[in-house]
């Protein structure tokens, strides 16, 4: 996408570029300016912002950086424009983030190489109106409290971090006086850019620096209002926060009235919003073959996918792995001679690219022009008038466009002149377009456990985790038949049978297909079409139409109350939002949920993870160090080392260059984070929307001790935080945010929403299957046993051993 930046009713990125059209664009240093910021700018340490010249930076999590024609983030690119440029990608958010550190630079002295805290000189104040908010009502600035933040300062930078996620969509002014204090003791200074917008010297009349100086102070009066002194700020920034959620859940509800009601999807799912002409008749059809229904231990034997992706095609490994699982059934009293196998397909919107061209670097696309565009050129004169004519044709009111006109919109293409140029030609997925295209259609396989005689009374939709698929629930499926439920599993999207370019293409093989480093928009629609997937896998359930006459699911009662989630590692982290979604769309709802060994806030579980970290490092490393991707990365691979083990050893025997490229990688991670945060357990539990989901929704959350994937936290093994949002990392950032009851060995527990902290023996995958010494062969019993108890009623009723558990 090339980013076209636009002045906004503030100001726009274009600024930076110093891309000004008039004589009052530019910023001089020889500006006459007050006495009280003559002493400012001469300090030894000063706030580093300059708004002109190659090169011009402004702190992230500033409106300076915000276009407010389309709502989304406006950072300049320096000229690349590709979705690789993390810079660029950060232009798909509709917001900053709501749960990364707000870093804020300086220059000249610092602060020192030890960090510190910052007990005074940063007020971080709530606002009640928005960034285009021109109505007549007050702006009510309200301080948030110092216990929801903490400010850090170390080496050049403040950085502002959240003790619980900001709330989302929402308007923030964050204020750094004189009384930040550096490395000496001495005050911080503000910079030339900042005091020539602040100055009563020199008023801007017309111009880029006239909508940023109207903003600076504007800024400075509601600081003022709360009693601080506006000739001690040295910078502010008013910010908007990214939406969390809003795209899932328009979509989910969309889609899921449309099932409720029967009506095809080709109602709104045309034009524009189907630009491949899909036939979307048969969407949500599930169909289970009656006729390959076989008792589980014919059905594994013969089962191609599970040799394939969990034997790697190897008779000898294959035969081993059954056996296996069939012994950890008997240990466990499980027959599977009661459980039935059945195969099916069901009917899946696929949101993205399956070329294996395009799948890579294409993100959702909105199916409808977004409604913030469309209000910016009702007010811009050149458009108004064109695209308001445009709108009555539709029969939308131009005066009164709101949300519920999205379903109007939704497949056409609204130009704004007689040529015909199109209004909104990025159609970015945002809270003001939610509703993504339809590229095509898939049929996904789909592997049903049922019991043979028993009756049915609930079904459990089941998520893999990565590099791995499906097949994997034949080791603890029987588990859940024992009690009467139903397992039904699909595949991630670019794994097992989904894999694309007839299985070259696979995280089965490589898991960056599906993280997805160099396009991080498509990493986070990755996992948006994961929650869908299970939604829509829910829906297909309870579809009307979908006759399941003859098959094993023949007259269940599939309802919200019939229908739970378990998910494992990455199945729980996508898992969580499918089922969060559901609750807020309000439909097809999921009666309870298991996440097995998973967390979030992704981008620094992802970079804490022994598994992932070291091989997400190496490749950042590549591409961000040249030294590194010349001297170490060219000699791991001309020696055929592995990615994860190539940093882990230069790290050993280089700490200190390490840890300088790992600096080089945060802004990395906030890029990373501000995306994802619309889709991260983390942050959705913590919306106002998740209430129930945070207080009394009924959940398992299951850890190992010290996992080496999903890690507990965001500590070192010294229990040293690994980065300054540490407590929101992993599964135990995930419980104290879920506030659970934790089950451990001084107090195993039970209950309807239980945290079951195993120990160090086990592992990340013991759920799944025991480690080949069958050391933790014990714990992989009592997980499956818990889960079943658990997912029977809903609550679980028995403790696991305090000997397992941490």
């Amino acid at each position: 996408m090339k980013r076209n930046f636009k002045i906004s009713l503030l100001c726009s990125a274009i600024l930076l570029a110093g891309c000004g059209d008039n004589t009052e664009s530019s910023v001089t240093s020889n500006q006459q300016l007050e006495a009280y910021l003559e002493t400012s700018l001469a300090r030894a340490t000063t706030q580093k912002m300059l708004l002109q010249g190659s090169n011009a930076s402004v702190p992230l999590s500033n409106n300076l950086l915000f276009d407010s024609t389309d709502g989304t983030l406006a950072i300049p690119t320096g000229g690349d424009d590709s979705i690789s440029n993390p810079k660029a990608a950060l232009n798909y958010a509709d917001g900053f983030s709501t749960s990364m550190p707000i870093y804020i630079e300086f220059e000249g002295d610092g602060f020192g190489d030890t960090p510190g805290v910052v007990t005074s000189g940063v007020t971080l104040l709530k606002l009640s109106k928005k960034l285009t908010d021109t109505s007549t009502a007050a702006q009510v600035p309200t301080p948030v409290a110092s216990s929801e933040y903490k400010v850090y300062k170390v080496g050049s930078n403040l950085a502002i971090t959240p003790n619980t996620p900001f709330d989302e969509k929402s308007e923030y002014l964050l204020v750094v006086t004189d009384d930040v204090t550096d490395v000496n003791g001495n005050p911080v200074g503000t910079s030339q850019s900042y005091a020539a917008l602040k100055t009563a010297t020199k008023t801007y009349s017309t111009g880029d620096l006239a909508s940023a100086q109207t903003l600076i102070k504007g800024q400075e009066a509601i600081a003022a209002a709360v009693g601080i002194d506006a000739e001690k700020i040295v910078y502010s920034a008013w910010f908007t926060t990214t939406s969390v959620g809003d795209v899932l859940a328009s979509t989910a509800s969309l889609i899921g009235g449309m099932i409720d009601a029967g009506a095809p999807l080709s109602t709104y799912w045309n034009g524009s919003a189907n630009p491949n002409n899909i036939d979307l008749t048969n969407a949500y059809n599930l169909s289970l073959d009656s006729s390959s229904t076989t008792p589980f231990a014919t059905a594994i034997a013969a089962d191609a996918d599970f040799k394939k992706y969990l034997a790697d095609d190897d008779a000898t490994e294959n035969a081993t792995l059954i056996g296996g699982i069939n012994l950890l059934y008997s240990n466990a009293g499980i027959s599977t001679t009661s459980v039935n196998v059945t195969k099916g397909t069901v009917q899946l919107p696929y949101f993205l690219e399956t070329d294996p061209t395009k799948f890579s670097t294409t993100p959702f696309a909105s199916a409808l022009d977004s409604l913030a565009v469309i209000k910016s050129a009702l007010t811009d004169n050149s458009t108004s008038s064109f695209v308001g004519g445009e709108l009555v044709k539709l029969g939308l009111d131009p005066t009164n466009l709101s949300a519920a006109d999205v379903t109007t919109l939704m497949g056409k293409t609204l130009t704004k002149d007689a040529s015909g140029t199109a209004l909104d030609s990025d159609r970015i997925v945002t809270q003001y377009s939610p509703i993504p295209q339809i590229k095509s259609l898939e049929a996904v396989d789909v592997l049903l456990f049922t019991p043979v005689t028993d009756p049915i009374t609930g079904v459990v939709i089941y998520q893999h985790g990565i590099t791995s698929v499906k097949e994997n629930a034949y080791a603890f499926a029987a588990n859940l038949t024992a009690e009467g439920l139903a397992v039904i599993a699909i595949d991630h999207p670019i794994h097992g049978s989904r894999s694309l370019a007839g299985g070259a293409i696979s995280t089965n093989d490589n898991a960056l297909y599906y993280l997805n480093l160099s396009a991080l928009p498509v990493a986070r629609d990755n996992i948006r079409q994961s929650a869908l997937d299970v939604i829509g896998l829910r829906m297909a359930l309870e579809k009307v139409g979908n006759d399941f006459t003859g098959t094993p699911l023949a007259g269940v009662d599939v309802k919200d109350t019939t229908v739970k989630f378990m998910g494992h590692s990455l199945g729980g982290i996508t898992g969580f939002t499918s089922v969060a979604t559901s609750e807020i769309a309000g439909t097809h709802k999921f009666s309870s949920a298991v996440y097995a060994n998973s967390g979030g806030h992704i981008a620094e579980l992802l970079f804490a993870s022994e598994t992932f970290g070291p091989e997400i490092k190496h490749n950042l490393a590549k591409q961000l160090n040249a030294t590194y991707r010349d001297s170490v990365a060219s000699a791991c691979t001309a020696a055929d080392i592995e990615d994860g083990d190539c940093y882990t050893a230069f790290a050993k025997e280089n700490p200190t260059s390490a840890a300088a490229i790992e600096t080089e990688l945060v802004a990395f991670k906030v890029a990373a984070q501000t995306l994802i945060d619309t889709v991260d357990p983390h942050s959705i539990a913590n919306t106002e929307d998740q209430s129930s989901i945070s207080s009394s929704y009924p959940t398992l959350l299951i850890q190992s001790q010290n996992d080496e994937t999903v890690p507990n936290n965001g500590n070192d093994d010294n229990g040293a935080p690994l980065s300054y949002t540490a407590s929101f990392v992993g599964s135990e950032g995930l419980d104290s945010t879920l506030g659970l009851t934790d089950s451990t060995k001084a107090s195993p527990s039970t209950g309807n929403r239980v945290f079951v902290q195993y120990n160090e023996i086990a592992k990340h995958s013991t759920i799944i299957g025991p480690q080949a010494d069958l050391s933790d062969a014990t714990h992989t019993l009592s997980m499956r046993a818990q889960v079943a108890d658990f997912l029977e009623s809903d609550s679980l009723d028995a403790a696991a051993l305090d000997a397992l558990l941490e």
